[in-house]
């Protein structure tokens, strides 16, 4: 539901309530990667790419690598190095 909010605030422009929706949702759910994702979007639309990146570096894990492609952007980001 928190998700939920945070979509229709952020849609709205309100970034300071969706970032208090997406807080709480995050201290409810830690491991649940979706929450940790929207922070980012939250982040990155405010131009704070350095807090982005520590949002990122914060997960608590990556989820199997199935729902993690799923779920990050780029899809250049999961495709095998050649050059390893």
């Amino acid at each position: 539901l928190l998700h939920i909010q945070f979509d229709y605030l952020l849609a709205k422009g309100e970034h300071e309530w969706a970032l208090a929706a997406i807080q709480q949702a995050i201290k409810l759910a830690p491991m649940d990667i979706e929450g940790w994702l929207r922070l980012c979007r939250l982040q990155i639309r405010q131009e704070r790419y350095q807090d982005a990146l520590l949002t990122l570096n914060s997960f608590p894990y990556l989820p199997k690598p199935a729902r993690a492609r799923a779920a990050l952007p780029y899809k250049a980001f999961w495709q095998p190095r050649r050059d390893l």
